[in-house]
């Protein structure tokens, strides 16, 4: 683990030639980096200290990064994952936001985006002391929900979201009426409005319908032509 000030970072890639230039860019942009360069290793250095953010490889050897992101998720739904793939692969991309990825890269990225992305995904998981502190629990149907522990209670069990999830929850909390419009919602939740966004936000629309499927007053319908629409009835 590195001693820098500020934010910790495990970067899991076998890239031989891109990880050191990953590792010198985020260093003196005052993130800390570990880096291991397969999955084996990469869990090992997950489970042996504490890190504020993830960034994952898909293809590596030993332990691809989707089986990487299971174990992970198995123990902890907060840290924010990056899944990093290759050009074209967009079964993958789909693949690394249902296990519980919050953000991809396609391979080659520029080291300025990576470096925005993280900022963004610190700020969104609460890292950032400039964030606004939301404490207060929300009631949603027969839940409650947390923003600032990315939490679900209810029906005695709880939830943890991941921080994409509860920033879409919360985003669709606040939306005037509950509709949000797909292009607002992909600039707020991942700061662009790029056509595959379009296919991550159904696939974490749907991961939140299935966190309600249980609740008959609370709803997540489409929006023909805009978006979406939280509907939470009176029980």
């Amino acid at each position: 683990m590195q001693n820098n000030v500020g934010p910790q970072v495990l970067l899991i890639d076998d890239d031989k030639l891109l990880s050191p230039f990953v590792i010198e860019y985020l260093n003196s942009h005052s993130i800390s980096v570990s880096h291991a360069p397969d999955g084996e290793e990469g869990l090992k250095q997950y489970f042996r200290n504490s890190f504020d953010l993830i960034i994952l490889d898909v293809k590596m050897p030993f332990k691809d990064g989707f089986s990487v992101a299971e174990e992970i998720r198995t123990k902890d739904a907060r840290t924010p994952i990056i899944f990093v793939t290759s050009q074209g692969d967009t079964e993958d991309r789909l693949q690394g936001l249902k296990l519980g990825g919050d953000d991809y890269l396609v391979k080659p990225y520029s080291l300025e985006e990576l470096h925005l992305r993280i900022k963004n995904l610190l700020k969104r998981s609460g890292f950032s002391d400039s964030q606004r502190s939301d404490s207060n629990d929300i009631q949603i149907g027969s839940k409650f929900f947390h923003f600032d522990k990315r939490e679900l209670r209810g029906n005695d069990e709880s939830i943890q979201l991941t921080t994409t999830e509860a920033s879409l929850l919360k985003y669709l909390l606040n939306a005037p009426n509950g509709i949000i419009e797909q292009e607002k919602a992909m600039r707020e939740v991942w700061d662009d409005k790029h056509a595959m966004r379009k296919r991550s936000l159904t696939v974490y629309i749907s991961k939140l319908r299935n966190y309600f499927k249980d609740d008959p007053n609370v709803s997540i319908l489409n929006v023909h032509g805009k978006g979406y629409q939280l509907v939470i009835q009176k029980a």
